[in-house]
């Protein structure tokens, strides 16, 4: 994830990650959640040495049993489950435009 940054709509602190296949960018909550995390963070090795951190989205069968290490290792930063703002935002814009 990237460095932390502010929320434009609800102030609360977020980090962007970029998402895996897609590319695309996703802002997520700071800290993680074996509850509500369906975020995954990777971290890739480029060729010149430099490391990047990605997120792969779970679902499913994956995420009930990445929830589960979650809970029975909560200090083990693998097995950390990431939050999409979307979802904890309290302004929450995205459902407000419809």
């Amino acid at each position: 994830m990237g460095r932390p940054a502010t929320c434009r709509h609800c102030g609360h602190e977020i980090a962007f990650a970029r998402l895996l296949p897609s590319g695309k960018t996703v802002p997520l909550d700071v800290s993680p959640d074996p509850e509500l995390g369906v975020y995954h963070r990777t971290f890739i090795t480029a060729p010149d040495g430099r490391r990047t951190s990605t997120v792969v989205q779970l679902s499913g069968h994956d995420l009930t049993e990445a929830r589960d290490r979650a809970r029975r290792y909560p200090a083990d930063r693998a097995s950390r489950l990431w939050v999409p703002h979307f979802a904890t935002c309290t302004r929450r814009p995205h459902l407000e435009a419809r």
